[in-house]
């Protein structure tokens, strides 16, 4: 379950950003890149998570914010 239950927050979340690759950089030419998540950021957070044992914030979702070209992880573990 712990699997499925990444996979299903990942793509919740991933459908939710912008992540800054070429192809989105050439299709939006005047966007502010500042708020667009780097790929190799979410890639490190999902495999810290998956094989080195960090903790993952259970029953909730977990949000990629970047602003400023700065990505924070925070935890919505839907209680608001």
């Amino acid at each position: 379950m712990v699997g499925y239950g990444m996979a299903k927050a990942a793509v919740h979340h991933l459908v939710r950003i912008t992540i800054d690759t070429p192809a989105n950089r050439s299709g939006m030419p005047d966007a502010d890149f500042s708020a667009w998540t780097p790929p190799d950021h979410l890639c490190g957070k999902i495999y810290s998570w998956a094989s080195e044992g960090l903790p993952f914030p259970n029953g909730g979702l977990v949000k990629f914010v970047t602003k400023d070209g700065n990505t924070e992880f925070v935890a919505d573990l839907g209680d608001n």
